[in-house]
């Protein structure tokens, strides 16, 4: 079973950098349930499990985001990615320009970014 999320400030960075921010302004995760979580991404999940939110506060040009022909890759200053809780494996992930209030989900925990 996955254990408490030490490894999240890294993938955070990772995703950010990935996505065109080097330097992401915050980073925060809530622990919650899969179901509440898809209100965030669309995805619809199998069944209700425990996930992680991570939030991400910067800006954003999805640069590796898999698009149809002819569509814009998403960009924005928020990035989503949900983790199964269980496993640790990311099920889902988005870019937008609107943040999350993750109270909504549960208690969220802020991570300090070093620079």
């Amino acid at each position: 079973m996955f254990q408490e999320p030490a490894s999240f400030r890294a993938l955070a960075l990772h995703a950010s950098q990935l996505n065109g921010d080097q330097t992401p302004q915050s980073v925060e995760y809530v622990k919650t349930m899969s179901s509440p979580a898809a209100t965030l991404t669309g995805h619809r999940p199998d069944n209700n499990a425990p996930v992680y939110v991570v939030q991400i506060r910067g800006h954003f040009d999805g640069a590796f985001a898999s698009v149809p022909a002819g569509h814009k890759r998403p960009s924005g200053n928020t990035m989503i990615i949900v983790i199964d809780a269980r496993t640790g494996h990311i099920t889902d992930d988005g870019i937008t320009n609107r943040a999350t209030n993750l109270t909504a989900l549960g208690h969220p925990v802020t991570m300090t970014i070093t620079r």
